[in-house]
């Protein structure tokens, strides 16, 4: 028996949305393995409930098109969607002590809505180049720079040193004894032949900054500190 349009469209709709749980999972599964709240289930639940909702605005209102004089605007669903996942995002992201958790996870199920979205009108090439651009950000980049600048913080020291390389070098020893990168900073001499430092500095986030400065004092190394 030969299959009709509308088998067809019907045919076409399930691979999308086959697709959609696929791509769904596979951004789940990093999360999942990092233990985090959203994982597998949720990432294709979320995928395929877009790409489900995009289809049905898309096909499910032919009747209603043919009507003379009817007109429909589909990205209002688009539209719905996006405001549906930022409810799911807001009860993901949560306050710890200072730190805000969840908001890479509360991002990847946008994405992955959008991702649904766009496998639901048939976008596939886009869908999966997302995907696999998605799930690379997050592996790579959580094991790289990303995750190193996540565990440091960007701050300001002005220190006031006598003219002497030692000095200096001595100074520096102290911070890269503390996991201390100098990024940048500038030097103004002074009438009294010493050197004013104001340096922009990466420091780790465990290191507080009262902790620094007692240690460099203590020193001897410099004749001030500030920050």
């Amino acid at each position: 028996m030969p299959f009709t349009l509308i088998d067809n469209v019907n045919i076409e709709c399930a691979i999308r949305l086959l697709i959609a749980c696929v791509c769904g999972g596979a951004i789940g599964i990093e999360r999942t393995r990092r233990n985090k709240g959203a994982g597998i289930r949720t990432h294709m639940i979320v995928a395929v409930g877009a790409a489900l909702f995009v289809i049905i605005s898309k096909y499910g209102f032919q009747d209603i098109l043919l009507t003379a004089g009817t007109r429909v605007d589909v990205s209002r669903v688009a539209a719905g969607i996006t405001t549906g996942v930022g409810f799911l995002g807001a009860g993901i992201i949560f306050m710890r002590g200072n730190s805000v958790h969840g908001l890479t996870t509360a991002a990847g199920i946008w994405a992955t809505a959008a991702i649904g979205s766009a496998l639901g009108v048939g976008m596939y090439i886009v869908a999966v180049v997302s995907t696999v651009l998605i799930v690379l950000l997050q592996i790579i980049l959580h094991h790289g720079v990303v995750k190193e600048w996540e565990n440091s913080r960007l701050t300001k020291l002005v220190v006031v040193v006598q003219d002497d390389p030692e000095e200096f070098e001595k100074f520096q020893a102290i911070l890269e004894s503390k996991n201390i990168e100098i990024t940048g900073g500038h030097i103004n001499k002074h009438k009294d032949s010493s050197l004013m430092y104001t340096l922009d500095v990466r420091m780790p986030l465990d290191l507080q900054p009262m902790e620094l400065l007692e240690l460099v004092k203590s020193s001897g190394t410099v004749k001030s500190i500030g920050m």
